[in-house]
């Protein structure tokens, strides 16, 4: 789909390895914008509650830009990630196709549109949309 910004193997195992590594910690909504900067270098802009993350260019791979926050309360606190698109409708009528569902509609907020989708594991992804 256009506007999508594949990521690499590389960054999709370092992110799922960070948040395998934050899963049992209880990191407030802004312990990553702490932690996450300093240990890898990234760019994170506060927003509310959750953050907006651009993880820099590393020689020859694209940059992810995109949305995180950490919820829940202990000891189930969690990190979703956010994938930034250009069509956020079309992104969850894809991901139910695919087998996925639907979690949470299109929710306008001031800075844009975001909306949960779970894949066929029950893993949630967020939608970003600006």
């Amino acid at each position: 789909m256009a506007g999508v910004h594949p990521i690499s193997y590389f960054q999709a195992i370092v992110l799922g390895v960070i948040q395998g590594i934050a899963e049992p910690f209880p990191i407030s909504s802004l312990g990553h914008s702490v932690v996450l900067p300093k240990l890898f270098g990234w760019n994170i802009t506060p927003m509310g509650p959750a953050a907006m993350i651009d993880t820099g260019q590393i020689p020859g791979v694209p940059s992810i830009a995109g949305h995180i926050s950490s919820l829940g309360h202990e000891p189930h606190n969690y990190v979703t990630v956010y994938v930034q698109v250009d069509d956020i409708n079309a992104y969850i009528a894809k991901a139910v196709e695919l087998g996925g569902k639907k979690l949470v509609d299109p929710v306008k907020i001031p800075m844009g549109t975001f909306a949960w989708i779970a894949d066929i594991d029950g893993s949630v992804i967020g939608l970003w949309q600006t």
